[in-house]
């Protein structure tokens, strides 16, 4: 991101309040703000961890004046030092305002998400929204992983996963490298293995990807194949 694009005279200092982690490499955390900050879902925030080291990320949520980000860490650049060495109470600056058009779409069409890796971030919220706003919304979240302790997707959803509150939401959690019995709403196989056994046809639905380019890739030639056209919006993570 070219440094005369970062509007640094609106830096806010951001102090990290709370760090999980989710498994090797992938943290969840909470920022302290010095105020709330407006967002749609979907969108993200540009953050620098030093002196011109900007990243952006996508918001897991905002509640009042604490954001909460998911992020990994195994790329190993400076941004990734900074979040893995980092501890409660170190700062870093906010830069800016929330950004971006990968957003859901207005329509009366079911909803498929589809997300690898930390390219859940933007759909927590999205997902939320929408059942927020009708809890009878046809939503359904494709989530990847290798391993099934490394399937953290649930841990987000804690009171949407309810058959009696939301009976049209569906979390189908895609192990790649299976390990014993499957447990409820986990199936065997890669995203890409998945999506075209629970898909018939992929052109009355609104489809959300994002995570690993070649994912992305790979499953936009799998609904194309189904029947989608331009009802696809990708956001691809490096």
């Amino acid at each position: 991101m070219a440094e005369h694009f970062i509007d640094c005279m609106n830096a806010k200092e951001l102090i990290i309040s709370k760090k999980i982690r989710l498994m090797e490499g992938v943290y969840v955390f909470d920022l302290a703000m010095p105020e709330t900050l407006p967002f749609i879902p979907g969108q993200f925030v540009v953050l620098m961890v030093a002196p011109k080291i900007f990243r952006s990320y996508s918001l897991v949520a905002i509640n009042d004046t604490t954001m909460t980000l998911l992020i990994d860490v195994r790329v190993g650049g400076p941004a990734s030092q900074f979040f893995e060495a980092c501890e409660p109470g170190d700062t870093l600056q906010l830069i800016g305002k929330a950004l971006g058009k990968f957003t859901v779409k207005e329509s009366d069409r079911p909803k498929v998400f589809i997300a690898t890796g930390t390219g859940l971030a933007p759909f927590v919220p999205m997902v939320k929204q929408l059942l927020d706003q009708d809890a009878q919304a046809n939503v359904q979240l494709f989530f990847g992983s290798r391993h099934m302790k490394d399937a953290y997707c649930d841990s987000f959803f804690e009171g949407y996963i309810d058959a009696e509150k939301h009976p049209n939401f569906k979390v189908f959690n895609c192990i790649s490298r299976p390990e014993g019995d499957m447990k409820e709403n986990y199936y065997d196989g890669r995203v890409t293995n998945v999506i075209p056994a629970q898909l018939e046809e992929c052109g009355s639905q609104d489809f959300y990807l994002c995570g690993n380019p070649q994912m992305v890739d790979d499953i936009q030639a799998i609904l194309k194949e189904k029947g989608a056209t331009d009802n696809v919006h990708t956001e691809k993570y490096g």
